[in-house]
């Protein structure tokens, strides 16, 4: 996507909502998953599988901020510091991702999805549910937080909030759809 204004030809406006967990008793508990589901925490992260991941996971929601990545960048995204990952898994293939950066303990959830093939399944509560016990659980942890926009799916604020997200910040701008 790139950054454009109102009059720009094809600008559509996106809202982006920041949300965070301050204290993990605050962490709501979703029903359980109609499938049965694994939470994998990356104990080897790889640059290809999260550059797969982002692709499979994000491509239905217009995520191409990095589609353009060398090998060398995805390669320093998962080795910098504080960089940390986990794949859920559903009957032994990948159905989604998340990945952290851990600040100091202020922990952003820089990406978290599911591939569109297993919505419906009630899979985000319970994959998101893990996802902030496991980012409470990284070094220092006190904060965990994400940003979501109005391009993603459409229960995905309602999901971030349902879990105990709170609202921090919003920001509004015109962008195109680049593929």
């Amino acid at each position: 996507m790139s950054t454009r204004d109102a009059n720009s030809p094809d600008a559509v406006e996106v809202t982006t909502w920041h949300l965070e967990i301050t204290d993990p008793a605050m962490l709501i508990e979703a029903r359980p998953a109609r499938v049965e589901a694994e939470f994998v925490p990356a104990t080897r992260p790889t640059a290809s599988f999260s550059q797969w991941l982002y692709r499979y996971v994000g491509e239905p929601w217009h995520w191409t901020d990095k589609n353009t990545w060398s090998p060398a960048q995805w390669d320093a995204r998962i080795s910098q510091p504080g960089f940390a990952a986990a794949t859920c898994m559903v009957g032994g293939t990948p159905a989604g991702y998340v990945e952290y950066i851990n600040r100091d303990g202020d922990v952003e959830i820089e990406n978290f999805g599911l591939a569109v093939d297993v919505h419906g399944q009630g899979l985000g509560g319970w994959f998101l549910t893990r996802a902030v016990e496991h980012g409470f659980r990284l070094e220092h942890a006190h904060r965990v937080w994400l940003h979501t926009c109005s391009l993603d799916g459409p229960h995905a604020r309602s999901n971030y909030e349902a879990r105990g997200l709170r609202l921090f910040d919003t920001e509004v701008e015109w962008r195109t759809l680049d593929d």
